[in-house]
């Protein structure tokens, strides 16, 4: 009997052994040994060994085992259950990437399909721009930057160029096809354009913005020209509307200097009203900001002269109140110091004001010459008592006068008192 039991525990160690590891416990292997255990003169086992056969798909994945790898070719993963690890599988068997097996990975495999589904709707190319599919598909060709598929795709768009980029998914299309075509392609294009989609791709929506912004930002031409004086015609009320506001700004940035010229000619006479409104002063910022600084700021002095009040002490025009003083000339200087400081009525409401008084310190700050700031130094002091704003313009007065004067101030400020010696 002994001898028996030793033949079979030879016969079950060789059995593990030889057998392919599947995360079993090793009693999985002969279930007629651990039977005869219990059962007495029993040799089920020892009359012939049945190995367990390979679990079917469908148990493996009851089990929580994978049966696709996802990392491999067809012919690996059909063979072998997935790992756990992405470098090894169930039966040792590496995985087989498309990169080793083909030379240039998935991307051409890609680029392979993308094309097949491209030639697919050519003929009705300008429809498909407009439905989301169809966005995704021309994207991924444009992508791929080959010349005669992107000079397929402009063919096929430019003469339904209106449809298309009034679209809210032919918009991405015509933006990205903008970014590959040439200057001269785009001189062909402007024509096509109708004036009201011109004025509604300025103020539909920020993705139809974007495409009339990439236009100028991509591309420097002479051809823009009607663009532009479509624009110009329209001005005063796209640069009040919120996407309007910028797209006028991109087109100043952008724009050639006759094209620039064209706009500034159309917005200067209406500064004041654009300066008071919460879209349109910023495009009264980016004038300031794009403009000759020994004529046009001259201009825009010229356009405030008289609403200098008003404007100081309304909240959206007190910021470019502010970036005019910096920008503006001796003679426009002395203009706006006549109107604002040495007129002691409205210096009193630019202390007493929320926003006023912010205009009045970069007054302050932006003196550069000694004789005149002691004139401004003078006339602020005597009424700063006044303002409850007093510590912060005393401020102001109180660094320039020692960085002009190179002397400690004469007056100590007092809050609620008039200065004293």
């Amino acid at each position: 009997m002994s001898m028996h039991y030793g033949r079979q525990g030879d016969y079950y160690t060789s059995m593990v052994m030889s057998a392919p590891y599947r995360g079993d416990a090793p009693s999985a292997v002969c279930k007629g040994h651990q039977s005869s255990q219990h059962s007495s003169g029993s040799n089920s086992c020892a009359s012939g060994y049945t190995p367990n056969p390979v679990p079917t798909a469908a148990a493996r994945q009851r089990a929580g085992v994978y049966t696709h790898n996802p990392y491999g070719t067809a012919a690996c993963s059909t063979v072998a259950a997935a790992p756990a690890h992405p470098r090894a599988t169930a039966y040792g068997c590496p995985p087989v990437y498309a990169s080793e097996s083909h030379g240039y990975g998935d991307a051409a495999l890609l680029a392979s399909n993308v094309v097949e589904q491209f030639m697919a709707v050519i003929g009705d190319i300008a429809n498909t721009a407009c439905s989301p599919r169809g966005r995704h598909l021309l994207s991924s060709v444009l992508s791929l930057q080959h010349v005669d598929k992107v000079e397929m795709i402009y063919n096929e768009v430019v003469p339904q160029i209106n449809m298309v980029v009034l679209d809210v998914h032919g918009c991405g299309v015509a933006r990205l096809l903008i970014e590959y075509i040439t200057t001269e392609q785009l001189d062909t294009m402007v024509p096509y354009l109708e004036d009201k989609t011109i004025l509604e791709l300025a103020v539909r929506t920020q993705h139809t913005r974007r495409l009339l912004q990439t236009i100028f930002e991509r591309h420097r031409s002479e051809g823009l020209t009607p663009i532009v004086e479509v624009l110009a015609s329209d001005c005063l009320r796209l640069a009040c509307t919120q996407q309007g506001c910028i797209a006028i700004m991109r087109v100043i940035e952008n724009s050639l200097p006759e094209q620039k010229h064209m706009l500034l000619h159309k917005l200067l006479p209406c500064l004041p009203v654009l300066t008071m409104d919460p879209y349109g002063n910023y495009v009264a910022q980016c004038i300031l900001q794009n403009t000759d600084r020994t004529s046009d700021i001259r201009r825009v002095s010229e356009a405030y002269r008289g609403h200098w009040v008003p404007l100081c002490c309304q909240k959206y025009a007190s910021n470019v109140m502010e970036k005019i003083v910096w920008e503006l000339d001796a003679e426009g200087r002395q203009s706006i110091l006549q109107e604002l400081v040495f007129d002691t009525k409205n210096l009193k409401r630019l202390l007493l004001d929320s926003f006023g008084n912010f205009v009045l310190q970069a007054i302050i700050a932006s003196s550069t010459d000694a004789e005149e700031y002691t004139h401004v130094y003078k006339e602020v002091t005597d009424h700063l008592h006044l303002s409850p704003y007093g510590n912060k313009i005393d401020s102001k007065l109180s660094s320039k006068y020692r960085e002009l004067m190179h002397k400690p101030e004469p007056y100590k400020y007092v809050p609620g008192k008039e200065r004293t010696h």
